[in-house]
């Protein structure tokens, strides 16, 4: 699916509305970096010109533009893929309310560990996570701080990436915006 100006101007819009100050001359030099997050039926190549019009419509504002690709696989199989990381990302949620009640602190441990499991076992099954979170592994690494544009299917990607990175890598702590556009995902990490 191929993005007109007009939707990704939409981006531009909810772009300008982060809470980081990337054109901002008072704010400290951190390194930022727009990464596109595809939804399915993308093909490289129209996730690559959605990548280039968000540069284009953001006037080169991020330091650096990256592309996290989901594979494009047949329309069954990314149904399925789907339907998947839909139902990882409902089981999730209930483990994280859970998590949150107020009950014993041991019932609240087992909770969070089952979150924690629900995030890892994505991780381990999912080729275009690890890639993903390679990418973003790499950024922050050189002290990038991201914005993660995300649409449709790529909201899924983008989630269970912030979600396994605050796990995992204690340096992306408030480094890593999620713009969640057309989402099939219940929320959008970090918000």
């Amino acid at each position: 699916m191929k993005f007109t100006r007009k939707r990704l101007g939409s981006y531009f819009i909810i772009l300008l509305h982060t809470q980081n100050c990337f054109a901002d001359a008072n704010c400290p030099s951190t390194p930022s970096a727009l990464v596109f997050v595809n939804g399915m039926f993308n093909s490289k190549d129209d996730a690559r010109a959605s990548l280039n019009l968000l540069q284009k419509i953001n006037l080169n504002k991020f330091d650096r533009y990256e592309l996290a690709y989901n594979l494009n696989v047949k329309p069954l199989q990314q149904l399925l893929q789907v339907y998947r990381q839909k139902m990882k990302s409902e089981e999730r949620l209930l483990w994280s309310y859970f998590s949150k009640i107020n009950g014993p602190e041991w019932f609240n441990r087992m909770m969070s560990k089952q979150v924690e499991k629900t995030n890892a076992s994505s991780y381990v099954s999912d080729k275009d996570l690890q890639s993903h979170i390679s990418i973003y592994n790499s950024l922050l690494a050189k002290q990038y701080t991201l914005v993660l544009v995300a649409h449709s299917q790529g909201n899924f990607y983008a989630n269970q990436s912030f979600e396994y990175l605050k796990k995992m890598n204690s340096d992306s702590e408030g480094r890593i915006n999620i713009v969640g556009v057309a989402s099939p995902d219940s929320y959008v990490s970090g918000d």
